[in-house]
């Protein structure tokens, strides 16, 4: 059981996929754009934190002070919300045993499509799964 969400903005493609059965559980986000291909991993917990915390982003009125961190055993996934003179970006970063393992830009895109795109998820899943977003499943 599980499920794909495919979300393109600016030249970048990403998708998040959700793998679970039993006891397993896995969130893979990955980036595509130009030569590039950049992922993260999760499992159960950091996805429900994750998704914790970006309705704590939503919800404030100024987030370019944004950083959360989270812990699973050796390995610690950092988001943060960052900006250039083009625009505002958020961040996924991926640390195991103190060395960066992978690194996710998502831009904020026309109109802030990023937010409406990736975080429009049914709060009723969470408790058994986390949803999948943007209610595209394959």
């Amino acid at each position: 059981m599980g499920g794909s969400t495919f979300l393109s903005i600016e030249s970048k493609n990403f998708e998040f996929s959700i793998e679970e059965g039993g006891s397993f559980f896995m969130l893979w986000i990955v980036e595509r754009g130009g030569n590039l291909l950049h992922s993260i991993l999760m499992g159960r917990e950091s996805a429900r934190r994750l998704l914790f915390h970006m309705e704590e982003l939503l919800s404030k009125q100024s987030s370019y002070h944004f950083a959360r961190t989270m812990r699973e055993g050796e390995k610690v996934l950092i988001l943060q919300m960052g900006s250039n003179a083009h625009s505002t970006f958020l961040l996924f970063s991926e640390l195991l045993h103190g060395r960066r393992q992978g690194n996710i830009v998502i831009p904020e895109g026309e109109d802030g499509e990023w937010m409406e795109g990736f975080w429009s998820a049914p709060e009723e899943n969470v408790g058994t799964s986390l949803p999948c977003w943007a209610g595209t499943t394959a």
